[in-house]
């Protein structure tokens, strides 16, 4: 079976439980972590050995193979991170 390649949009206090989530997870791979602040995806980036973004439209450009996006941001941005990414 692939392995699901994962983004994760946002990285506030509860990407850290997304992202050991995901690495624990055989069937995924996290492969990207993105947030406006470049220093708090660099280092997520660096703590789950992915790549860092300070946008999601830059990042679903260079990184074509993810499949998934886990979105946490504000809960308020959802709806709108949601459609952009889609």
């Amino acid at each position: 079976m692939k392995k699901i390649n994962v983004a994760v949009v946002g990285c506030g206090r509860i990407a850290g439980h997304h992202c050991r989530a995901i690495k624990l997870n055989q069937n995924y791979n996290l492969i990207a972590v993105c947030d406006l602040i470049k220093e708090k995806s660099d280092e997520y980036a660096k703590e789950f050995e992915c790549e860092s973004f300070d946008n999601y439209d830059s990042m679903l450009s260079v990184k074509s193979e993810i499949d998934l996006v886990s979105i946490v941001t504000p809960s308020g941005m959802h709806h709108e991170h949601a459609c952009d990414i889609i």
